[in-house]
This record gives structure tokens, sequence and C-alpha cells, in this order.
């Protein structure tokens, strides 16, 4: 079974930011460790998939708790969890295809899923080295010993009296005003976005959403639940359509990418000529959710929405 996510831990709204952030650091730390070993056992995708989000929450706090946390700690996290997470990126990203398969070729009809097989067995190639390079990396003893320096660093906080200017403030006034933020920036550049903004507007603004969410879920235990649920489900709305858009357009170059490279190897023209009709689907889905994207922003970009994260932030306190 993979860890349970968001990360459980219990924190109190009064208490210092610097002992909540730390006590949510650790969390994720642990639901890294937990799931190593599945990732490198490819028992389940979603080893990764988890091990991945909790990298993810990690930077996204590192960066939210720049005034909380010690800069001498802070700094080189940052940089090594920049490097787990471009790590652990070609192995997801990979795994993700795959399993999206059935999806993206069943439409196409068995004749041209029959005619794909070349691509598949060239995507489980390039999964099975990527996940190799993974395993390698995250064996490494110096790996396992940095996670457990880490630990260690995190337990220290409240004793070691270096920690940023807003390290003794309250908890849950911090988080409110990440949160507030994070939604202010979201909110700003999703109106930003027309009809011929480039892909990568629409990319960065995907990246807003999840740094909007993880603060919510790994600080969920000040939050009121029920508003909570009602803005993250407004959220979660609105994070579909950008993630089906990336998904499908990084499927599209990758395609691509594997056709010159079957293409290479001597492929046949079949299996060329099928993954044209692959990338045709691929750059419709694309189109479809990109078009989609005023609709669902008009959705989540509402007074009820506001209203709902006012109730989280008014739940908060103190």
């Amino acid at each position: 079974m993979t860890t349970t996510s968001p990360p459980s831990v219990r924190l109190r709204a009064d208490m210092p930011a610097v002992e909540g952030f730390g006590l949510v650091l650790a969390s994720l730390a642990t639901t890294i460790d937990d799931n190593r070993e599945g990732t490198m056992e490819r028992a389940d995708p979603e080893f990764l998939h988890e091990l991945r989000i909790a990298v993810r929450r990690s930077r996204t706090l590192l960066t939210e708790g720049r005034k909380v946390l010690p800069r001498a700690s802070v700094d080189p996290a940052r940089e090594h969890f920049r490097w787990l997470g471009d790590l652990t990126g070609p192995a997801r990203d990979l795994d993700v295809y795959l399993l999206e398969w059935d999806r993206y070729t069943t439409p196409l009809g068995a004749d041209v899923t029959d005619a794909l097989a070349p691509m598949r067995a060239l995507l489980e190639e390039r999964r099975d080295a990527a996940h190799d390079h993974l395993d390698r990396e995250l064996a490494v003893p110096a790996t396992i010993q940095w996670m457990d320096t880490w630990r260690r660093s995190l337990a220290e906080l409240s004793t070691a009296g270096s920690e940023g200017s807003h390290a003794d403030r309250p908890l849950g006034r911090v988080v409110s005003k990440r949160i507030e933020r994070a939604q202010q920036r979201l909110v700003v550049h999703g109106r930003a976005i027309g009809p011929g903004s480039p892909a990568e507007q629409v990319h960065a603004l995907r990246k807003d959403a999840k740094k909007l969410r993880y603060l919510l879920e790994c600080f969920g235990d000040i939050c009121p639940e029920r508003p909570r649920r009602r803005f993250v489900r407004r959220l979660k709305a609105l994070q579909e359509n950008l993630g089906e858009y990336q998904d499908a357009a990084v499927h599209v170059a990758l395609v691509r990418e594997l056709a010159d490279d079957l293409h290479a190897r001597g492929a046949d023209v079949r299996t060329l000529l099928a993954m044209g009709r692959l990338t045709e689907r691929l750059e419709q889905l694309a189109s479809t959710t990109r078009e989609e994207f005023d609709q669902r922003f008009a959705a989540y970009d509402t007074a009820r929405t506001r209203a709902n994260l006012d109730a989280v932030l008014q739940g908060i306190g103190p």
C-alpha cells in the first residue's frame, strides 16, 4: 500500500509557524522514505506518484516558508528537492503515458492500435531505462543519508535559534497569508490568459494551482473541513482541465520524438502512419481542453469560490 496523502500531522493554528512547517516537512520526508522501496521495486506506479507529490509539496513549503525556516537549512534543501523532482520526472511521465495508453489508442481502432505496438514497446523500453536510472540514484548511500540529516535538522528547528523572521508568528496567520497570496497569484495569472496565450503560460498557471492546493492539503489540519473541501472541489475542476491539456501537449511532443527514433530504426510505414493518427488525436484532445479552459476558469473565478476561501481563511485564525 502507498502512504496516505495528504500529510497526517497534528497542528494548531496558534503554534509557532516554524514548528508547524517543521512537522509537515518531517511528515513529507517520511512519505518519501516510505515510498522509496516500493518505487524501486516497481510494485505499483502509485509509489512513485506518492513520492513525487511529497517532493513537490516539500518544495512548495520551502518556498512559502522562506521567512519562517532557517536559510541555512532551506537553501540546500531546496536544491536537493529540485534535484529529486528532476530525477523522478522522466520515469513518472512515461508511467503516465503507459497508464493512459488505452484511453489514447482505443478510439483509433484495433488496426491502428496493433500498428502502434512498436511504439508501445519503445515507450516501455524508455520507461524501464528511466526507472533503472532512478533506482540507482535512490539507492546511493548519500541520497539516503541526506534524508536522515534533513529529518534531524527539522527536529531541531525549534531550538536552532536561526529561523526566519516569521518563525514565531502563529502558524494560522502565516498559512492564511500564504494561501491568500497563492490564490491572488492564480487569479491574476488566470485572467491574463486569452485565446492567443502560449502553452507555457497555461502550464505556469497549472503550477500556481498546484502550489495553492498543496498549501491547503499540507495545512488542512488547521482549516475548517467543510469550506476547505468545497473550495478544493472547485480548484480541482480547474486543475483537471490544466492537467489534461499539459499531458496531451507533452505527449504530442513525445510521439514525434519516438517517431523519429523508430524511423531511424527502420520502422514499418504502418507504424509511422498510425503514430500520425495518434498525434492527431492528442492534438485534438489538447485543442478541446484548451477551448474548455475559459469556461473552467470562469467557473472557478466566482464570488462563490471566493466565499468558500474566505470561510477557510476566517476559520484558520487565530
